[in-house]
This record gives structure tokens, sequence and C-alpha cells, in this order.
């Protein structure tokens, strides 16, 4: 999991009374460049020079080809995770924070498939609600922040905030590997119509720091950590925690004296492996 960049920072403003909101903008197109090569004109005719080249193709050669082909058409993925093991699935994510008497929830609802995927997250503080939404290809990505979608960059802010809060991005899940903790066993439980284990993680997580799944939250203290993993993948089909942030740690984001932030987040896949989830492409 990761720190939620506009979440936090929407938490801030509101504590210190600014409600002013800002709108990014896409990155500017670079200029476009056109340069003109002018030839010195000749008198003489060049001589004429004829060579033959001999290309041997090898099915090594050719395989190599194929297989980076097949890589710049595919979304990099982790081994274990959701968009690695299944073919399609939905899923959505909600977050609460709160703080005293102010709450910011924030849903995250989208579709994977291998050819594409999509998420919208909206976010609510105060009575005022606003969404993001994200569509991506493994050779394009959009990004649509209440204008339009408009092509992007992958690394833009907007992108990354975006993709690190849906759970139907490949970024989201580099934090959800169960390699490093193995096979668990629990009670069987029924997620997206598929055989899982439902395991409580609370105290294992507690005294080993998160293992990677609370990236960015490091130092909370952790109330509740269930997961339910895919008995046959083992991947993570759904998760809830619920967790307490301190007065310290709010002290490095700059907000000292805020007092303890509580954060419940859940999350849980759905119509895995549906051959009719399709992503509709701007």
């Amino acid at each position: 999991m990761r720190r939620s960049v506009i979440i936090i920072a929407l938490l801030l403003a509101a504590c210190s009374g600014d409600g002013t909101a800002t709108e990014r903008s896409a990155p500017a197109a670079e200029d476009d460049v056109t340069t003109t090569t002018t030839q010195p004109e000749t008198t003489e005719p060049a001589p004429t020079t004829t060579t033959t080249t001999t290309t041997t193709v090898t099915e090594t050669s050719l395989a190599e080809t194929n297989s980076n082909v097949a890589e710049a058409d595919a979304f990099p993925t982790l081994v274990g995770t959701p968009p690695d093991e299944f073919d399609s699935f939905a899923a959505t994510m909600t977050m609460s924070m709160g703080l005293a008497e102010l709450a910011i929830d924030v849903t995250a609802d989208g579709i994977w498939t291998d050819d594409a995927f999509s998420c919208t997250v909206s976010s609510e503080l105060g009575g005022i609600t606003f969404s993001e939404s994200i569509i991506a290809t493994p050779e394009q990505l959009w990004v649509d922040s209440g204008n339009g979608y408009e092509p992007s960059d992958l690394f833009a802010p907007t992108a990354q905030d975006i993709m690190s809060s849906c759970p139907t991005s490949t970024l989201f899940w580099s934090s959800f590997t169960t390699d490093e903790f193995g096979y668990i066993d629990g009670e069987e439980e029924t997620i997206a119509g598929r055989t899982a284990i439902r395991a409580d993680l609370t105290e294992l997580l507690e005294g080993l720091g998160g293992m990677g799944l609370l990236a960015g939250f490091e130092g909370a203290t952790i109330n509740e950590m269930t997961l339910w993993v895919d008995a046959e993948s083992n991947a993570v089909l759904a998760m809830t925690t619920d967790m307490e942030m301190s007065g310290e740690l709010m002290g490095e984001f700059g907000a000292d004296g805020t007092g303890p932030v509580s954060i419940v987040m859940a999350f849980e896949l759905s119509q895995i492996n549906d051959p009719g989830l399709v992503v509709q492409l701007p």
C-alpha cells in the first residue's frame, strides 16, 4: 500500500483552513522542430558502387525479436498478483481517513484486462467530491481530471497518484505480493466465486513491520489486517485493514499538533476471468 499523496494533501489543507484547489495541467508537448539540409550541387556524377550484403536469419534471432515485440505489447506484471494471474477482473477499493471531526472518503473502481485497464478515483471532503480517471494500454495512457481524457505520460504525477490507489493497476500491486510469506493457512471462504483462504495477519505484520504490505505507512499502529488469498494462485483477492497514524507520524507531513489519524481501507476483486469485461478506449 502506498501513501495517498492527494488524500494527505487534502487533509493538511483542511486542517490549516486552506481550501484552495489546485488543478494540474497536462505537460506541454515539445515544440516540433523541422531541420532542412541542403545538399551542395555537384558538376560531376558520383561513382556508382554496388554492395552485396548477405544476412543470415537464425531461429534464435527470430525468437529474440518475437520476445521483444511481445514484451512491448503487454503490461509488466509481478508474479503472484492478480494482473499476472488473471485475464480480467473488476475491483473496488474504499479508504476512509479520520481526524477528529474531519473525514475524507475515497473510492476507486476499475477494470483490468490483458489489453487495457481503467480506474476512477473519487474523493469526498466536507461534502465536496471530485474524481479523476485513467485508461491505459501497454502503448498509451490517458487521464481525465474533469475535462475529458487526454494523453498523459506514465510518470506524470496525476497518473502515478491514480494508479497507486487503483487495484486494477499494476502499480497498486507492487506492495501486495505474497512471496515474502509463501502460502498461508486459514479458514476457507468464497471471494468472486473462487475459494479463498482468510488469514488474520494483524499480529504478524505488527511484529514484522508490515512485510511490504504497508509500504508508506511504516510505524502505524495496526488494529486489523485481514487478507483473502486465492487458494489456487495465491494472489490476494481482498483485504481489510484498520490502522492509526500517530501525531508523530503526521509530523512527517508537516502536520504537527493535529493528533492521530485513523485509516480504514478495504478492496475486493470481482468478475474474475469474465470475458465480458471490456475497457472502452477514449
